[in-house]
C-alpha cells in the first residue's frame, strides 16, 4: 500500500511549539506504517500559512491523489491541513473522490456522518484558534507599544537597540556622521548629492551604512527622519497578505499610531529647518545642474490642487505637468493636461507685468482673488464619515480574504479603488490654501516696475511676491506652444 504525508509549518515559532517538520514526518511515518504502507511519499509546505489553500506540496500531493497514487493521506492534526474549514471540506472531499483514506497522528477520523461532523467543528475551533492568536499577539504588541517598549528593532541608522530593556540607544560612531550631515547641510555646504561626494571621499572617516558608500537617498532619508529627534510613532502600518509568502504594507489611520520616543540625536530645531530647505531646494531646484524655470514650485493645479512639476519628453522638452493627470493605480486621475514650462514662464511674467501697472491695479487684482467662503461643518463632517465608512470597509475585505470568501485578485483591486478614494477626500486638506488679503500692493508693484531684465533676478522677485498660482490650460486645441489658461495668482503679505 502507498501512503501520502503531508507536514507543514509557517513560522520559526510554530516549529518551536512542537511543530517542527522533523517530528511531524516522523509521527505521520510510524502511523503510515502501523496501517500497513509499504510506500512512503513526503509532501511538506515550510513557511507557508495554512490559512491559504495555493500550496506548492499541498497541490502536487492533491494531484497525485486524483491519479490515484496513494491508498490513504496521512497529516499529523487537523490544522497542519489547513486552518481554514471550507479548505479542509474541500481537500477532505477530493481525498475520498480519489478512493483514498485520511488519517491524522492526533485526532480520529471516519467518513461517516458523525465523522464528518466532528470534523467540521475540529475545522471550525482550529480557524477560530488561528484568529484568538492573531488578535491576542497584536493586542500584547500595542499594550507593550503603549508601556513606551520597542518590541521590534527597525535598525535604524544612529541607534542599536537593546532588547533586554525593548528600547533604542545611540551609536555614537553613527550618530557623528548623522550630526555632521545636519551641520554641513545647515551651514551651505551643497545638497545631498554634494554631502554624500564629501562623504564618499573620505569614506574611511565616514563609514557609510551598508559598508560600500554612501548613496544620495540615504543622506536624503537622514535629514527627513524625525526619529533622530527623540520622538517617532509605531503602529503605523498593518501587513496585508496578497499570496502565500508575499505581503503589503498598509498605512493605518493616524488616530492610531502609538507615540514613542527615544534618545535625540539632533534638535527640533535643527530637523525643522532641514525639512523646510529640503522642500525648497526640491521645489526651485537649488542644487541641480540645471537652471530652474521662472515659475517652477510656484504653480499649482485649479483641478486637484496640487503642485504641478516639471517633466521632459524624449526631445528633452521641459512641461509643467499635474501628478494627478495620470491614473498610476493611487491616483484617480484629475483630467488636467500639460504645458510646456518656457512659452508658459513668459506669459505669466507678461500677465504678472500687466497687473503691476499701479499700486491700484494690483490693489484691485488681489481682491478680486478673494477666497471662496469655508465649507461648513457639515462637509467636514460627511468627509469624516465617509472616510470611516473607508476604514471599515477595508477591514471588511481583510477580514473575508482570511475567511476566504473574496480571491487575493478582487480583494487587492478593491482595496485599491478605496485608496483612491480616500486620497481624494484628503485633497480637502492637503491642497494648497489660498493666501490670506494683506498685501502690500505698493511694494508689489516697485518690485515688479524695477526688476532687472535678467532671469536670475526675476527668479528672486517672483518667489518674493508670489505665494502660489492656480493655473488650468483651457484651450481646446492641440498646439505646443498656443495655450489658453485660466490663471489665479495669489501674492504673499
Amino acid at each position: 500500500m502507498n501512503a501520502a504525508i503531508y507536514a507543514r509549518v509557517s513560522t520559526d515559532k510554530q516549529a518551536e511549539q512542537g511543530y517542527s517538520l522533523g517530528a511531524q514526518i516522523a509521527d505521520c511515518t510510524a502511523k503510515a506504517r502501523s496501517l500497513g504502507a509499504t510506500l512512503v511519499q513526503e509532501f511538506i509546505d515550510d513557511g507557508y500559512s495554512g490559512a491559504y489553500l495555493d500550496r506548492p506540496a499541498l497541490t502536487s500531493m492533491r494531484d497525485a491523489v486524483r491519479a490515484k497514487m496513494f491508498d490513504f493521506v496521512v497529516v499529523y492534526d487537523i490544522d497542519r491541513l489547513s486552518r481554514n474549514l471550507s479548505h479542509q471540506l474541500l481537500i477532505t472531499d477530493d481525498i475520498e473522490s480519489a478512493g483514498a483514506q485520511l488519517h491524522f497522528v492526533n485526532a480520529d477520523y471516519k467518513a461517516s456522518a458523525e465523522g464528518r461532523l466532528f470534523y467540521a467543528i475540529r475545522g471550525a475551533f482550529a480557524g477560530y484558534e488561528r484568529e484568538k492568536i492573531r488578535e491576542r499577539s497584536m493586542r500584547g504588541r500595542v499594550a507593550m507599544l503603549k508601556q513606551g517598549k520597542v518590541i521590534e528593532d527597525s535598525h535604524v541608522y544612529g541607534y542599536d537597540f537593546d532588547k533586554e530593556n525593548h528600547c533604542y540607544i545611540i551609536n555614537e560612531l553613527e550618530a557623528r556622521n548623522i550630526r555632521e550631515i545636519f551641520r554641513l547641510y545647515l551651514m551651505g555646504f551643497g545638497g545631498t548629492s554634494a554631502i554624500a561626494r564629501h562623504f564618499n571621499a573620505n569614506i574611511d572617516k565616514f563609514p557609510p551604512p551598508n559598508r560600500r558608500k554612501w548613496a544620495v537617498s540615504t543622506i536624503h532619508d537622514i535629514l527627513k527622519r524625525e526619529m533622530y529627534t527623540g520622538r517617532f510613532f509605531a503602529h503605523k502600518t498593518y501587513h496585508f497578505r496578497t499570496g502565500l509568502k508575499s505581503e503589503r504594507r498598509i498605512e493605518r489611520p493616524p488616530d492610531e499610531w502609538i507615540p514613542m520616543q527615544c534618545p535625540p540625536i539632533i534638535s527640533d530645531e535643527e530637523h525643522k529647518r532641514a525639512v523646510e530647505l529640503l522642500s525648497k531646494n526640491r521645489t526651485f531646484d537649488l542644487h541641480r545642474k540645471r537652471t530652474p524655470f521662472l515659475f517652477q514650485g510656484l504653480l499649482y493645479c485649479t483641478q486637484c490642487g496640487r503642485m504641478l512639476n516639471v517633466r521632459r519628453n524624449g526631445k528633452n522638452v521641459a512641461y509643467y505637468m499635474c501628478i494627478h493627470n495620470q491614473n498610476d493605480g493611487n491616483f484617480a486621475s484629475c483630467g488636467s493636461r500639460n504645458f510646456q514650462c518656457a512659452p508658459t514662464d513668459a506669459a505669466l511674467w507678461e500677465l504678472l507685468e500687466s497687473i503691476c501697472q499701479s499700486p491700484e491695479a494690483v490693489e484691485n487684482y488681489i481682491r478680486k482673488s478673494l477666497p471662496p467662503p469655508a465649507p461648513g461643518a457639515g462637509a467636514e463632517d460627511a468627509r469624516q464619515q465617509e472616510l470611516s465608512r473607508i476604514h471599515q470597509e477595508r477591514q471588511s475585505i481583510l477580514q473575508w480574504v482570511g475567511d476566504g470568501l473574496i480571491s487575493h485578485e478582487d480583494a487587492t483591486a478593491r482595496l485599491k479603488a478605496l485608496k483612491a478614494a480616500e486620497n481624494r477626500l484628503a485633497r480637502v486638506n492637503t491642497c494648497k490654501p489660498l493666501a490670506p488679503v494683506r498685501t502690500d500692493a505698493g511694494a508689489v508693484y516697485e518690485a515688479v516696475r524695477n526688476c532687472p531684465p535678467t532671469p536670475d533676478a526675476k527668479r528672486q522677485i517672483v518667489r518674493q511676491v508670489i505665494d502660489h498660482i492656480n493655473i488650468m490650460r483651457t484651450d481646446a486645441g492641440t498646439g505646443r506652444k498656443h495655450y489658453q489658461f485660466d490663471i489665479q495668482i495669489f501674492f504673499r503679505k
